[in-house]
């Protein structure tokens, strides 16, 4: 062996072991920010990094990103449900748990260093323009907080995001997540969210407490969003892969796929009606895709991870079960002789994984969609999307899926067609439920096709660019087609709901540094802060504040600060918009419990009050004189 190269594998290794130490570095700081208060998703999101290394050393990228990442939200759910059950203080056992799990890995890799491979130059060409999004979406939200007139917790305030936020403070007031037939079934949402606001949370003064929260919300949103942007830029990428290994045109996909979810259809939507849970569901199913497309490298290994990401689906949004149950099946279709040979801890696992998602459905999920199967009919509030959208973008991928990939030994074809299978099938299970309805394309069958759509737009993204390697042969003719073709998709994808549906299709970024959700800025946003206070009830009433429905539910539904309790005084926050009645005021003021200061330009509503509803200890004070 010739000196030169021992003395590059030396390098190799010392680079090796470099790369180890700083990792258990970060995760042994971020442990520690956490506990002094600093945000725990830094932490929950960097743990699980250094068993990517192990894993993406035998198994691929595509697995090394997707399985840490399923089963660390499953871990976090089992963690914070064993919480609540024991009385184990939260936010200590996710911390001390997250940091042995990371460090754990650090020692992992130490251990057989010779197996963490390094990134190549030209995997880092391949694979790093998926970070291209999140980069872009990352940057923005932190501009947020030094561009004038921009919003920096106000977009996360729109439609549902008031009851996503009551969901995480009952898991921080619980220590966990309590299953039961009054309680949520649907708690993944909660749980994330519920360890965010809870990081930090004890040194808050009572009168911050949902600035606090807010501002935890909106960093978590915006890291499922950056996170999405890094799966389609990968899930993408990976089936434009199974035809060419040039890096060059592997990351013009991955680049153009991960701008996917800055557009309104993916993430504008979503902000603007507060449907938090489908940001945390899109992350589940487009990281159960990328495992799929890894099947053949270890089929027992990704039927498990289909399983628990089955199992996140029903802790989130029911009705996705069906994607990961479909590339199940075809795992087990393609790999039965394998999987029947599977042997001691790998059989254990793969048991193990069956049993908890078996058991989670027929305990918790079933006596739910028992007890509860008439909110599946429900009208609820969501775009009325064209009928034909996921036909038509189910039909588009298995079309472009069998004349692209025809002949390759590719896993995306059989995923491609099982994904569109099932969709089809949840679309028609949804549709059957809410048949007796005046129209059948009720919340749910809306919602559920908006969401397959999104993700068959991110399979698109891959075989749309597949198709011109395949026809191309110049590899400089297919760097540009490939190109052209990103273009056009991220282009079709942002002027779409405009032309199709009549939408605003403005993307959620610029609209966060022009400060154009909830009014300008964050004024709205800050009045709300400043009278959220759970010591003291504050309500608008005739206040010549253009945004005071919103700033009045907002007041109502903190006050109630529970999904359990309060149930009048939530309903009663739907109701404000409109109404001049003097009787209504009354009610609120008695259902918050007395003592509410009114915030008016009323003359003499004073004493309309004490004549009205005497007795409620409701004090009037001048709208114009507070807000100055």
């Amino acid at each position: 062996m010739s000196e030169t190269h021992v003395t590059v594998t030396q390098r190799s290794h010392r680079a090796r072991l470099a790369l180890v130490a700083a990792l258990a570095l970060a995760i042994a700081a971020a442990a520690i920010w956490a506990v002094f208060g600093g945000p725990i998703g830094i932490l929950l999101l960097i743990a699980p990094v250094p068993w990517m290394f192990a894993i993406g050393a035998r198994r691929g990228v595509a697995l090394a990103i997707s399985a840490p990442l399923l089963l660390s939200w499953w871990l976090l759910a089992a963690v914070l449900a064993a919480t609540a059950a024991t009385g184990v203080p939260m936010l200590a056992a996710v911390i001390t748990l997250w940091a042995i799990i990371g460090l754990g890995g650090a020692a992992a890799c130490v251990s057989r260093v010779d197996v963490v491979r390094l990134p190549s130059a030209a995997s880092l060409v391949a694979w790093l323009p998926s970070l291209l999004g999140a980069v872009i979406w990352l940057g923005t939200v932190v501009a947020s907080h030094v561009v004038p007139g921009a919003s920096r917790i106000g977009w996360v305030m729109g439609g549902d995001s008031a009851n996503n936020i009551l969901f995480a403070r009952e898991v921080v007031y619980r220590g966990g997540i309590v299953f039961g037939p009054e309680e949520n079934p649907v708690p993944l949402t909660s749980v994330l969210m519920g360890v965010s606001i809870a990081s930090g949370r004890d040194g808050v003064a009572p009168q911050q407490l949902l600035e606090h929260d807010l501002s935890a919300f909106a960093g978590l949103w915006a890291l499922l969003v950056a996170l999405i942007c890094v799966l389609a830029g990968t899930v993408a990428a990976s089936i434009v892969r199974s035809l060419t290994l040039r890096p060059l045109t592997i990351g013009i996909v991955a680049a153009g796929a991960s701008c996917l979810p800055l557009t309104w259809f993916v993430s504008g939507y979503p902000i603007e009606f507060g449907f938090f849970n489908t940001m945390v569901a899109l992350v589940v199913v487009l990281a159960a895709f990328l495992c799929f497309l890894s099947y053949r490298t270890g089929p027992a290994l990704v039927l498990a991870v289909q399983a628990f990401a089955a199992t996140l689906l029903l802790a989130v949004w029911s009705p996705l079960v069906l994607l990961p149950a479909a590339l199940g099946l075809v795992v087990v279709a393609f790999s039965w002789r394998g999987l029947l040979s599977v042997r001691r801890l790998g059989l254990w696992v793969l048991l193990f994984a069956f049993a908890q998602m078996l058991a989670f459905g027929i305990a918790v999920v079933l006596p739910s969609v028992l007890a509860l199967g008439d909110f599946l009919t429900a009208q609820g509030g969501a775009h009325g999307f064209r009928k034909v959208m996921l036909p038509f973008f189910g039909l588009a991928a298995a079309v472009l899926a069998i004349i692209a990939l025809r002949g390759h030994r590719s896993s995306a074809l059989a995923g491609t067609l099982a994904f569109v299978a099932a969709s089809g099938a949840g679309l028609g299970i949804l549709l059957f439920i809410s048949r007796n309805e005046p129209s059948p394309w009720t919340y749910y069958p809306l919602k559920f096709a908006w969401l397959a759509s999104v993700v068959l737009i991110v399979i698109l993204a891959g075989l749309l660019p597949a198709l011109v390697v395949r026809v191309l042969r110049s590899h400089t003719a297919q760097n540009l087609g490939v190109a052209a073709a990103m273009v056009v998709t991220v282009c079709a994808v942002i002027v779409m709901p405009a032309v199709a549906f009549g939408l605003d299709t403005r993307a959620p970024a610029a609209r966060i540094i022009d400060g154009d959700y909830l009014g300008e800025g964050d004024v709205v946003a800050e009045q709300v802060v400043a009278l959220a206070d759970p010591e003291q009830s504050h309500i608008l009433w005739d206040s010549g504040e253009h945004y005071e429905p919103a700033v009045n539910f907002w007041l109502m539904t903190m006050w109630a600060d529970s999904m359990n309790e309060n149930f009048d005084l939530r309903s009663a926050a739907y109701g404000l918009e409109g109404t001049e009645d003097l009787a209504v005021l009354c009610r609120n003021i008695e259902l918050m419990g007395g003592g509410t200061i009114v915030h008016s330009r009323v003359p003499g509503l004073q004493q309309q009050l004490d004549e009205a509803c005497p007795g409620t200890g409701a004090e009037v004070v001048d709208a114009q004189a507070a807000a100055g």
